[in-house]
């Protein structure tokens, strides 16, 4: 697809997990590179100020009234207003300008990460900040406030489109169900699946084999990809869920924060992390290095890299004596087993346009509006680079990290899981640090990889998770395939043997792995799905294992209780990845208790791989081990299953229906805290029902008749993919 070697999309070169297809290319939309929560479709649709369709027509570009930052216009004619608060400046306009950071001026350009990138003649359905001010992005969680309005290619209809190419079905439950296939259009009211969306999974290793014959192991079920059922979305209908659903629906705790400071809870010491400002102009244009040679311009992809910085790459850090400095340190020390890329230079408290890469820290609202002219809008952190006009995949200039120091941050790994109240600092500078190099860029104008926190291959480049076990502690297989193809004529690719084991899986945003049940008795059967083993890589991995264990606590160690043997790949081939289900027993000699389910990866039988950080980790969620003398029984003469009433009902902990509301309680209320909390509830007090149940025929008859809907229900939703 003319794409130069050293410009390589993720997977190219014998590697097909590119999109770049001319029909996907016209249905892409997409923000550039940061790093964003991840929200939800009512706190998107309740934040924004104003939501509205329309059509690009036209782009233009200036540089601030400071002259340190490059701003784009972008003009929307056809407008179809959605809704406007009276924080909105412009819901009566039949213009519509958005002003975002980046673009092109003269010979000198700026991306700035958490841009987006708007295409002139596409049609999009925003949901923006316009409250009169200046955002580096406007949009309501990035891409996650970005959606793509297209036509049928047969009629005039007009369907919304995911920033990853998903349609929608419509809704479950309040919430937008989007499908599980990317598409390239839509033809007479049917979406057409972009194939090579799952070709990945053709190149992918396979699962472990399992050493003791009691214990399996199969291809994940999540990877498993069913044709999407139901109609696609029109715009009518999901304007219509937007207006009587989404905004009439309560948003508890909001994860957004526009302005304020927030604390760190650490365990190094705290300090003034706001630097001084170092306020200069943009630099003179025969300071500017020429670019490297240049081939075709880069297609879109899912993941991929565009620029590169002249090597050694130095970037100044933060003062050694602020809490985040190890942090950020080991971030980059990370990169650099892998490629030696980065060099440091110390902090000299200050910051600014000065022709030097650094992470500034951690940049107040009122300086970044008074050096840069544009503000937060919510985001956690960007990175933004300037090069050369023409060369956008060329030499990189200059490329600076921030953080918005509105959140609470913390280096603090428990403080962070499942606490939406703070942000933990190392996957967010993981994640920047990989635009640093390239990875991941995108801007104005039809080039770069942008950055939609939709992909379906584990990457830094996600977005921001407060439910997902991801301490930013390694990298992953597309990570180093991009790096080692973006450098590899300019430094050496380092034989460091690296394997990893995730709780969790991409499709469609990152998913946790879950057990099949939240409760066990000792000897009870346990099936994990949906785990993820990488080689990250740049050579075979031989007689890697992975071992489960239940432990008291999230540090496990091979002291914890074992669950069966083992599972093995003779050779795990480099940079590939498996994400797999496992079948096993709870061990008989497990107390009573809670406990986390922890993995401990291995290379040649138990030996440690040469970066160990990502070689254990645990699942999201615990489970309980009850004891078999304490006279619980659920209903179904087991004890293990705890679907009592369905059990009852249809006469079995393994008739159809029961497996099958088992699975949606495992895969949807088991895995958030109102979810788990209306379960335990249901094990108090079902028993009794249950056993009524089975008593009374006619009784039974009439829960298996109201059980239906639900079954429906169920059935749908384990076969679609919920977005929102």
């Amino acid at each position: 697809m003319f794409r130069s070697k050293n410009r390589c999309a993720y997977a190219c070169q014998g590697f097909p997990f590119w999109l770049g297809t001319a029909g996907l290319l016209l249905l892409l939309i997409s923000t550039a590179e940061a790093s964003h929560l991840r929200l939800s479709f009512k706190e998107v649709a309740n934040s924004a100020d104003l939501v509205f369709v329309g059509t690009v027509d036209r782009l233009e570009t200036r540089f601030n009234s400071q002259g340190t930052f490059i701003i784009t216009e972008v003009y929307f004619r056809d407008i179809v207003m959605v809704h406007g608060t009276h924080r909105s400046v412009q819901k009566d306009s039949t213009t519509i300008i958005l002003e975002h950071a980046g673009g092109c001026v003269g010979d000198i350009c700026l991306g700035v990460s958490i841009a987006p990138a708007f295409e002139p003649e596409r049609r999009y359905l925003l949901f923006v900040n316009d409250d009169g001010g200046t955002y580096a992005n406007p949009l309501i969680g990035g891409p996650q406030g970005m959606f793509n309005v297209v036509k049928d290619v047969e009629t005039t209809q007009e369907y919304v489109l995911t920033a990853g190419n998903r349609i929608f079905h419509g809704d479950r439950d309040g919430r937008l169900i989007s499908g599980t296939s990317r598409v390239s259009f839509i033809r007479n009211g049917s979406p057409v699946n972009d194939t090579a969306s799952i070709a990945a999974e053709t190149l992918s290793a396979p699962p472990p084999v399992p050493n003791h014959p009691a214990d399996g192991s199969m291809p994940a079920s999540a990877l498993k990809t069913p044709n999407d059922t139901g109609a696609p979305l029109t715009l009518e209908e999901f304007i219509h869920y937007t207006r009587e659903v989404a905004l009439n629906a309560p948003v508890g705790k909001p994860l957004l924060r526009r302005e304020g400071i927030g604390t760190s809870i650490t365990t190094w010491i705290t300090g003034d992390e706001y630097p001084a400002m170092e306020e200069q102009p943009i630099p003179d244009q025969s300071e500017i290095i020429p670019p490297g040679k240049e081939s075709s311009r880069p297609l879109g992809g899912t993941l991929g890299y565009c620029g590169y910085h002249t090597l050694p790459f130095v970037i100044k850090t933060v003062p050694t004596e602020w809490w985040s400095y190890d942090t950020i340190e080991a971030a980059r020390n990370t990169w650099n087993r892998f490629m030696a890329i980065y060099q440091k230079s110390p902090s000299d408290g200050k910051f600014g346009h000065n022709n030097r890469n650094e992470v500034c820290g951690w940049v107040k609202e009122a300086d970044l509006q008074r050096i840069y002219g544009v503000g937060w809008n919510g985001y956690i952190g960007w990175a933004h680079h300037w090069w050369r006009s023409g060369s956008p995949c060329g030499v990189l200039l200059e490329s600076d990290i921030m953080f918005n120091p509105a959140y609470e941050w913390t280096d603090n790994e428990e403080a962070a899981w499942g606490n939406d109240d703070v942000v933990l600092l190392r996957p967010i500078v993981m994640h920047e640090m990989a635009h640093t190099w390239g990875m991941q860029r995108g801007s104005a104008g039809n080039w770069g990889y942008y950055e939609t926190y939709d992909y379906d291959q584990l990457t830094v480049v996600h977005s921001y998770y407060h439910d997902i076990i991801e301490d930013g502690r390694g990298i992953h297989v597309a990570d180093a395939y991009c790096l080692r193809r973006n450098y590899q004529s300019r430094t050496n690719i380092k034989n460091t043997v690296d394997v990893g084991v995730e709780s969790y899986y991409a499709g469609n945003g990152l998913k946790n792995a879950t057990a099949n049940q939240s409760s066990y008795y000792p000897g009870d059967a346990i099936s994990l799905r949906n785990i993820t083993v990488e080689n990250i890589g740049f050579l075979p991995a031989s007689n890697v294992r992975i071992r489960v264990f239940l432990s008291t606590d999230r540090n496990i160690t091979g002291d914890d209780y074992q669950v069966g043997s083992y599972w093995n790949w003779d050779t795990l081939a480099r940079e590939t990845r498996s994400v797999f289900d496992i079948n096993s027993t709870i061990p008989n000699d497990v107390p009573a208790g809670t406990y986390y389910i922890g993995m401990i990866i291995t290379v040649n039988g138990l030996k440690n791989d040469d970066y160990t950080l990502n070689n254990r980790t645990t699942f999201a969620a615990t489970i309980q081990i009850k004891s078999r003398s304490s006279g619980n029984d659920n209903g179904d003469g087991n004890g293990a299953r705890g679907c009592f009433i369905a059990t009852a009902a249809f006469g079995s902990p393994l008739a159809a229906q029961v497996v099958l509301l088992r699975d949606f309680r495992d895969q949807f209320l088991m895995t958030h805290n109102p979810g788990r909390d209306f379960v335990q509830a249901y094990y108090r007090y079902s028993p009794p029902l249950a056993r009524l149940i089975i008593r009374n025929p006619a009784l039974k008859a009439a829960v298996q008749a109201g059980l239906l809907p639900l079954i429906a229900l169920s059935r749908t939703m384990l076969e679609l993919e919920i977005m929102f």
